[in-house]
């Protein structure tokens, strides 16, 4: 029981918009996956433990990355290259990429991902209409 309370703690803190960096990278080699994902989709962990994360054995990990809107160009990029579709899939579905890459995607070998990036695409050229922006 003690090590649930303290596995809920550490997802908290984890996720949290002011937890220290130094904590984060301590949580980034927990055992427990779903911590390491939230690690992974906090936008104040530092660059060295994303590019860690980037090659984590756990896919549910490596898809965290694909929300956080810290990550830099080149792990987008890694990711929308990674062998497991379901990653490829949840970074289709942020509308937050770059439009290149959400196009790339498009061409996804997997029907799924380019399905779900060719809906985010237009996902964002119905708000950029709404709102007057060129897409």
């Amino acid at each position: 029981m003690l090590d649930s309370i303290i596995r809920r703690e550490q997802y908290i803190l984890a996720s949290s918009a002011r937890a220290p960096a130094d904590l984060l990278r301590a949580f980034a080699l927990n055992s427990h996956s779903r911590i390491r994902q939230q690690v992974a989709e906090n936008p104040r962990t530092d660059l060295q433990t994303l590019a860690n994360l980037l090659t984590d054995p756990d896919p549910l990990v490596r898809a965290g990355l694909a929300y956080n809107r810290a990550l830099p160009p080149a792990f987008l990029q890694q990711l929308a290259e990674d062998e497991n579709a379901d990653i490829r899939y949840e970074l289709a579905e942020n509308a937050h990429l770059p439009v290149a890459l959400l196009e790339k995607l498009s061409d996804d070998e997997n029907p799924y991902v380019a399905h779900r990036a060719t809906k985010t695409l237009a996902r964002l050229q119905i708000s950029a209409g709404d709102t007057g922006i060129a897409a």
